[in-house]
């Protein structure tokens, strides 16, 4: 029974005589994202299991398996920016590959991946971050304006914006080779530079100002506005 915590409590007493007297060749299995919501009488009659996200480093392996199983060729980058957004899930992963391939003609870059996911590139979102660390607002304003010209879709860049501010917090905090952040190499130096720079306090507020606008923009039309 999927997304099981939906069943009403009359259902789940339905159940429960049968949980507790199953017959012989018979094995429930539910699944659900919310065990919370599952009466105590049910999970005291189950066996649980809990299954955690995929780290990146085996989602971006999995994916070049299947590009080259697939003969076609994607960089790199491309690769992990798909498994970033799977966000741990294999499933997700390999469907937003398969996808990509298909409306993707020869490599798959990460400029071809921005598009067709509506994102703004990496560089676009870590201009944004470096021009509102600056409080340089009118520069702020310009990037988010080509941003949204060049196709990028308001939630994803919101979502990028708060990865991004992620990663300073976790930088900040823990240092950059301490935890896994979704920036390499140079970038990852230049997040080091900026985290050492920013308060605490200022980044625990950014993350929650972009969070409070990522839940607002399911329920307005003045979306732009919300970005802003």
């Amino acid at each position: 029974i999927d997304e099981v915590h939906m069943l009403t409590r009359e259902a789940f007493n339905a159940l429960l005589k049968t949980l507790e007297e199953p017959p012989p060749h018979v094995k429930f299995i539910f699944a659900t994202t919310e065990a919370d919501k599952i009466p105590i009488t049910i999970l005291s009659r189950c066996q649980r299991f809990d299954f955690a996200g995929i780290g990146m480093g085996q989602l971006i392996e999995r994916l070049k398996e299947i590009v080259a199983g697939e003969k076609r060729e994607a960089d790199d980058e491309a690769l992990a920016l798909i498994a970033r957004r799977a966000a741990g899930s294999m499933r997700d992963g390999q469907s937003l590959l398969d996808q990509l391939l298909a409306f993707a003609p020869g490599r798959l870059t990460v400029d071809e991946v921005n598009r067709l996911l509506g994102s703004a590139g990496e560089e676009r979102v870590a201009a944004i971050a470096q021009a509102v660390l600056r409080r340089d607002a009118p520069l702020a304003l310009s990037l988010v304006s080509e941003a949204i010209d060049r196709g990028a879709q308001l939630g994803e860049l919101l979502d990028q914006l708060t990865e991004y501010w992620r990663d300073l917090l976790v930088t900040h905090v823990a240092g950059p080779d301490r935890i896994d952040v979704s920036l390499t190499g140079e970038r990852k130096k230049r997040l080091a530079e900026e985290a050492r720079q920013i308060r605490l306090d200022s980044l625990l507020a950014g993350l929650e100002m972009l969070s409070t606008a990522r839940q607002r923009l399911r329920g307005t039309t003045h979306g732009r506005v919300l970005l802003e």
